[in-house]
């Protein structure tokens, strides 16, 4: 297949991007003018696409069998009122541009698959599944108009994919990468209570799991890209103290986590989002690390 992928560059789009030709696939990177990893990508065809500008080469991706939304601002940091408009703007207005421009080619892909994320379900004390409502958060919000911007594709009859990110685990990159040095230090610490469950897979997990529904016909919708084991804020702690040598002896009120990170603090760190991925479950998929501790050794030591 030929294939088009934005957000090549990043922790996912880069392996991705090299399992996909390890398979036999050609990939076509889109580039943002603006994108800080466009001049580390090897020469060949690109698809020109600015999301600010609301311009996009519709001819050359219109050549392509398959599309792979993955970039996006990060939603790290605080989240000031200009953070907040780039979040909409990168995530909710690109997608919806690249949904309108293949829903009206001639030659349309078979798949759109695009990024949303498992704050679509707002903080819950229960497991999820794709089959429970959004939540009422800010992120949540954002998740639900970010899936509804691929309806013109659906519309126009591509199978369209949600893929609803837990926290993706590499020492490469993310969260896991920015975790590591304190919690080598032996400075690793439990977030509020620590009572807040956590959904994870490792960026090995995700790259086969997206893979695996590129070549699903029957997955369609919303799908969780999780682990199928949620586990507590204290408990994923403990388990990467252990993996770095150390204990985790320390804690940081949830006070001190708002007041530093605001919205960001409250929706992801503090939040309780038990995903359980339903459908790839049903649909065959082993996941090489299911279980977090193992995980992380394999992943880590």
């Amino acid at each position: 297949m030929k294939i088009a992928i934005s957000g090549s560059t990043g922790l996912i789009g880069s392996v991705l991007w090299q399992a996909l030709e390890g398979q036999g696939h050609e990939v076509v990177p889109m580039i943002r003018p603006s994108s800080k990893g466009a001049n580390r990508l090897r020469t060949g065809e690109t698809i020109a696409y600015d999301p600010i500008a609301a311009t996009i080469d519709s001819e050359a991706l219109c050549r392509v069998d398959a599309v792979i939304h993955l970039a996006g601002e990060s939603i790290a940091g605080y989240w000031t009122a200009a953070k907040r408009r780039r979040l909409v703007q990168s995530r909710v207005d690109s997608t919806r541009q690249i949904a309108r421009t293949l829903a009206t080619a001639q030659r349309k892909p078979s798949v759109l698959i695009t990024a949303s994320a498992i704050g679509y379900y707002g903080s819950r004390d229960t497991p999820v599944t794709e089959q429970n409502p959004a939540g009422d958060s800010f992120l949540a919000r954002l998740c639900v108009d970010w899936e509804a911007a691929v309806r013109p594709a659906t519309e126009a009859g591509i199978r369209t994919v949600q893929i609803r990110l837990g926290m993706v685990l590499s020492p490469a990159g993310g969260s896991l990468k920015a975790m590591l040095p304190t919690f080598r230090m032996g400075l690793g610490a439990v977030l509020g209570d620590g009572r807040q469950m956590w959904s994870w897979i490792t960026l090995e997990d995700a790259v086969r799991a997206i893979q695996w529904i590129l070549a699903a016909p029957d997955l369609s919708g919303p799908v969780n890209l999780t682990s199928p084991y949620p586990i507590s804020n204290a408990e994923f702690t403990q388990a990467l103290a252990k993996a770095c040598g150390h204990k985790a002896r320390l804690r940081i009120p949830a006070w001190i986590l708002k007041t530093a990170l605001g919205g960001f603090a409250t929706e992801t760190l503090l939040a309780s989002t038990p995903a359980i991925p339903d459908k790839l479950i049903k649909s065959g998929l082993v996941f090489l690390d299911p279980a977090l501790p193992e995980a992380l050794y394999r992943n880590l030591v």
